[in-house]
């Protein structure tokens, strides 16, 4: 189930750069979804 969990934090990351539709934003989506993977992967 980790996977999923990943794929929905990613998701919504990606969801999130398309509603805020700015490009600045798009550093912080990646930060996160980074942050995501780690997370969904055991990392910190």
């Amino acid at each position: 189930m980790h996977n999923y969990r990943f794929l929905n934090a990613e998701t919504g990351s990606i969801l999130a750069a398309c509603l805020a539709g700015s490009t600045p934003n798009i550093n912080a989506v990646n930060k996160a979804t980074a942050r995501a993977a780690a997370t969904a992967q055991g990392g910190k």
